[in-house]
């Protein structure tokens, strides 16, 4: 096991993510990985972030679909950054889609 925790790994991958080098970022998230450091909620989201500010919805895809195979349930946030990506790619269906399951489940997003 890993003494850096799955925070330290999200903290890495979006200042990589603020430079724009999405493949360093995949690579850190593959050292976690082989770690054995286990995905985590806040990982998830600077991850999401990370590939939506970069215009790279499909990742951002992969990732919200890898959580719910996980079991990491998205938090506000999560789905603000989904909406937000939505939204600025011009997918206003999945945005609406997405708000209306957030607030059929209760949550107000951000």
């Amino acid at each position: 096991a890993s003494l850096v925790s799955a925070r330290s790994y999200a903290f890495v991958i979006k200042a990589l993510g603020r430079r724009g080098e999405l493949d360093q970022c995949m690579a850190v998230l593959g050292r976690m990985r082989q770690r054995g450091v286990k995905e985590s909620k806040l990982l998830c989201n600077a991850l999401l972030e990370v590939l939506l500010d970069n215009a790279h919805i499909a990742g951002a895809v992969q990732v919200s679909q890898r959580m719910e195979a996980q079991g990491i349930r998205p938090s506000v946030a999560t789905y603000t950054l989904l909406i937000r990506a939505m939204s600025k790619a011009g997918h206003l269906p999945a945005a609406f889609k997405i708000f209306r399951e957030i607030e059929g489940a209760g949550m107000i997003a951000d």
